[in-house]
């Protein structure tokens, strides 16, 4: 692995790697087709961008619970309509920074999606946001359903959908957050000798420190690519993985592979998360100088949780028309 800085440090850095200059901002972006989402004061339907979210989780990352507590306001002296409060009304505090509310629902026939807007505590300003949990929507007939994703949108700030998969009509009753998602990303470089394309190689091993590794098999043809990967040691929810290969001279490469369901944005959010996957690559064409090596980077979003407990009554939450 070499020690130069490489002009592709931007572009394979982590999605949630603070931007050059600012403390630790954050982006997403949005492929899906048909997603809702909330702006303050307007209705919109926007495109998102789903995270798989079901399932029972084992922590990937060290974790604290956050509970969401009522506490009394001291006395300030000021009349009550007066006292400073540090989330709007309506608003579940869901860590120390966030408040979340939910604005509207829409049922797509097959998923209900439900539309939230955040808030920041009073007198503080974030750069993150809210990043995602699991949630257990109760129904009037008392079944449960689990969220299977989450949505954002760039072109809602601050906003974002929780989604459900569902058979047939449902009346949603009560929604209930379990756990937010704690994001913890790292990344490696390895070099392999490269020959030419068709290139296969196999057991590629990535050491993403403690205790995480990568597992890659590697195929690359002249247009396009394959990496099979496994992580281990992340626990059974696992994470999310994007894989750049640079061929070539590292200031100066002739070609590389880039995960296609991924964008030169910074503004990739979460891909699949899981313990094993495929990512499909796409060859991009560069002209640089030509080398016998190749470096094989991996970043990897390890998914852990966060304990906390925030319920909200659906009864009466508006449902656009479509």
């Amino acid at each position: 692995m070499s020690d130069e800085q490489s002009p592709f440090d931007e572009l394979l850095r982590s999605p949630w790697a603070p931007t050059p200059g600012e403390p630790g901002g954050k982006g997403r972006r949005a492929p899906w087709s048909l997603v809702a989402g909330i702006a303050i004061g307007a209705l919109a339907v926007i495109g998102g961008y789903a995270v798989a979210s079901g399932g029972d989780a084992t922590s990937a990352a060290t974790t604290t619970t956050t509970e969401v507590v009522l506490t009394s306001t001291p006395s300030t002296g000021l009349p009550v309509s007066e006292v400073p409060v540090d989330f709007p009304e309506g608003f579940a505090q869901v860590d120390d920074m966030t408040a979340i509310k939910p604005e509207y629902m829409v049922d797509t026939g097959d998923q209900l999606i439900i539309a939230f807007t955040t808030a920041t505590r009073r007198g503080l300003t974030s750069s993150g946001g809210f990043d995602g949990g699991d949630w257990v929507l109760t129904t009037a007939g008392g079944d449960e359903l689990t969220s299977s994703g989450i949505v954002y949108n760039t072109a809602v700030v601050g906003g974002f959908s929780v989604q459900f998969d569902k058979e047939g009509d449902v009346t949603p009753r009560q929604l209930r957050l379990v756990d937010t998602w704690a994001m913890d990303s790292r990344d490696s470089t390895v070099e392999e000798p490269f020959t030419g394309v068709p290139t296969e190689l196999s057991d590629i091993e990535i050491d993403l420190g403690g205790g995480v590794s990568l597992s890659l098999d590697l195929s690359l043809g002249e247009s396009d690519g394959e990496a099979t990967w496994t992580l281990d040691g992340a626990g059974d929810r696992g994470g999310s993985v994007q894989v750049f290969v640079v061929i070539g001279d590292q200031q100066n490469p002739s070609a590389y592979y880039f995960d296609n369901g991924s964008t030169f944005d910074f503004g990739s959010g979460v891909g699949d998360i899981a313990t094993q996957g495929v990512t499909n690559l796409t060859r991009q064409e560069i002209g640089g100088v030509a080398a016998d090596t190749m470096s094989i980077n991996a970043t990897v979003t390890l998914i852990g949780t966060l304990p906390v407990d925030a319920t909200f009554d659906l009864e009466g939450l508006p449902t656009p028309s479509r």
